[in-house]
Formats: structure tokens, C-alpha cells, sequence
């Protein structure tokens, strides 16, 4: 019999989180499965974009909650690139401003390897950055790294990292303060930026409508999808099987917007995808829109879809 197995990301789902379900001429409304190659999908060469375990820097394995832990060596990270990064000399002269994109991989032995400039704004700053990452090599600043299935695995990790001038330019020879009214550098460690003002993470994710957490929200989202996709007539007599991976945004006023298919499978299940992520703007109520460093902003999400006879 048809059945649709459904798999959202970029939710920080566990392993455990995909779902299969039935069409109605199936009697199982709802199976639960287990797939860790659709949760945690491999790059080139190895390297996890997400882990059941995150890496983390050093310093905070003592906290006994490991959901504690995190956060944690979030701060501890923060505070060591705000120790050691400088707002570049000619930076400050040339009036250069914004956001420099790292990536760098966290290895199964917690080195920083092939570090990477994913946006550069120059004038020194992306050399700065990647100085500061570097710093990280040191043996006393080894990371525990990423996990998945109980293994350590490769991660690459994001890091955003701000160059604001502040509104009366500091003289070249006053001391660079970050806290004070002088020229500052702002870690964003918790916003990956996919284009433009788009984030793909931010501190405070969208939520479905009705919830204040992610566990809600990713509930609310599965029971909606479920509810409302249907495997088309078409697909199911062609015996089409795949998956549609379908991108989407959700705005700063919670509507949906931007939905793109990604991956296509055949134009009646692409139809369909797009259909029901649509029919979320005629909910009753929208989604709490995205949060970054205090501002709504917009994020994407991506949906993909699996349609299997």
C-alpha cells in the first residue's frame, strides 16, 4: 500500500524523528521508524552538517545536564573570541563594516580543520577571523566533538562574527573596547546566514502556530502535514517513488513565503508538497516569525518529502 514518509529538518531533531504514514486505503494512520541516514544527512568527504551531539568548545564538560552543556560552551566561546579578536587597523580607516561567515570542521578528535571564508567583507577582518579560529588548534582548547550514534563524527560548524563602526569613529590610537562606545566586533555564534537578511539558524526559531517551544512545534507541524498531504492519484497509478525537497521562509509577520521545490520528484508530488506548505498561510493563526539578536527576521526552512509505495 501507498504510504508517505515525511522528514523535516533543521529542527535539531533526535534520530527517531521521522515519520511514515499511511494513505487512507492503508489501516496504519501513523508508524514511527527509525532512519539516521535521512535525519543526518553526509557531506562531501565525511563531514555531518548536524549531529545528535553538537561539538563544543572546552570548559563546560563539569555541567552534569548535558542539554546545559551546550549553551555553556557556547558562552565559553564567545568569550574567548572576544578576547582575542582585534577590529583590523585599516578596517576602521576604510569605514568597512558587517558580517564575516566562517566554516570550519570540528574533527572526530575535536581539531579545527579546513577553515573557511563562506562571506568576506575585507579591510582585514576576514584574516582576523580566521586568526582567531586558529587560535582554537591550541592543545588546552581541544573540543569535544560532534556524536552521532555514540561515535565521534566530523561536524562543520557555521560562525558569523559582526565589524560594526561605531556612529563617531575611534581614533586609530584609542583601545578597542567590545562593550563600550568604541568600534566593536559582535559574535553571532547562534545565526547561520544563507543570503542576504535570510538566516537559515537563529537564536530563537520560528513555531508553529499555538506553541512556545520546538517540541510543540515540531509535533504540531508533523499532525499538519500528515492531516493535509495526500499522495496523488497520478504518482500512485505510475508507481512514482522519491523524495520532494521543498524550501520555504518564514517571514518576520509569521506568514510563509519564498517556496521553492529544491528537489523534484514528478509534477504531481511536487504539486502537492507545495500545495499543503501554501495552505499554512490559511491557518488560523501564523507562526511566531524568527528571532536574531532581538529583531524578527527571516528564516528558511527545508521540507523534504518521501513518497514510497
Amino acid at each position: 500500500m501507498p504510504v508517505l514518509a515525511i522528514i523535516i529538518i533543521l529542527f535539531s531533531f533526535k534520530n527517531s524523528d521521522v515519520i511514515t504514514i499511511s494513505d487512507p486505503y492503508n489501516k496504519n494512520l501513523l508508524i514511527q521508524s527509525f532512519d539516521l541516514q535521512d535525519t543526518f544527512s553526509k557531506a562531501i568527504d565525511g563531514v555531518y552538517m548536524k549531529a545528535e551531539e553538537m561539538p563544543r568548545f572546552p570548559g563546560c564538560e563539569d555541567v552534569g545536564d548535558l542539554e546545559k552543556r551546550y549553551p555553556c560552551a557556547q558562552k565559553r566561546m564567545l568569550q574567548f573570541i572576544y578576547k582575542n579578536i582585534k577590529y583590523p587597523a585599516i578596517a576602521r580607516e576604510s569605514n568597512i563594516q558587517g558580517s564575516v561567515v566562517l566554516q570550519f570542521n570540528v574533527s572526530s578528535t575535536g581539531s579545527i580543520e579546513d577553515i573557511s571564508v563562506v562571506r568576506g567583507i575585507g579591510g582585514g577582518c576576514d584574516e582576523e577571523c580566521i586568526r582567531v579560529v586558529n587560535l582554537m588548534n591550541n592543545p588546552r582548547l581541544k573540543w569535544t566533538p560532534g556524536k552521532i550514534d555514540g561515535k565521534p563524527v566530523k561536524v562543520k560548524f557555521t560562525l558569523p562574527i559582526k565589524f560594526k563602526l561605531s556612529p563617531s569613529k575611534s581614533s586609530p590610537s584609542k583601545v578597542q573596547e567590545i562593550d563600550g562606545q568604541s568600534d566593536k566586533v559582535v559574535v553571532q555564534a547562534k545565526a547561520y546566514v544563507a543570503d542576504g537578511d535570510l538566516y537559515k539558524v537563529v537564536e530563537d526559531m520560528p513555531l508553529f502556530p499555538d506553541c512556545d517551544d520546538m517540541a510543540c512545534s515540531n509535533e504540531k507541524l508533523f499532525k499538519y502535514v500528515i492531516a493535509n498531504l495526500k499522495y496523488p492519484d497520478e504518482a500512485r497509478e505510475d508507481k512514482v517513488e522519491g523524495t520532494v525537497v521543498v524550501t520555504f521562509v518564514i517571514e518576520p509577520n509569521g506568514s510563509v513565503s519564498s517556496i521553492k521545490v529544491a528537489k523534484g520528484l514528478s509534477v504531481a508530488c511536487d504539486i502537492e508538497v507545495i500545495r499543503v506548505v501554501e495552505s499554512m498561510n490559511s491557518m488560523p493563526g501564523q507562526w511566531t516569525p524568527g528571532i536574531h539578536m532581538g529583531e524578527k527576521v527571516r528564516v528558511q526552512f527545508a521540507l523534504p518529502v518521501s513518497f514510497k509505495l
